[in-house]
């Protein structure tokens, strides 16, 4: 299945989550962890998403940064059709 950075950072902002892993928004897209693993250490250079908790061996616990989420411009992922697929 095809998710784009723009539907997790919709879905982020619609949570209003303040932490966040891989496979709870798997769960919620029905897609692979490992796809989503990668968004979000993307979206963690970006300054989006801070490293909580690096768990040895399973999902690592991010910390949603609420006023940089707000500050990224979903119209130029939009052009730009940026998917992941798995």
């Amino acid at each position: 299945m095809k998710i784009s950075m723009a539907d997790i950072i919709k879905w982020i902002k619609r949570k209003k989550v303040k932490y966040v892993n891989a496979r709870r928004i798997a769960k919620e897209f029905n897609t692979d962890p490992r796809l989503v693993g990668k968004i979000l250490s993307y979206l963690s250079k970006l300054g989006a998403l801070k490293l909580y908790k690096k768990r040895k061996g399973r999902f690592s616990i991010y910390q949603v940064e609420s006023t940089a989420i707000d500050k990224i411009d979903l119209k130029g992922f939009k052009g730009k059709k940026k998917k992941f697929t798995t």
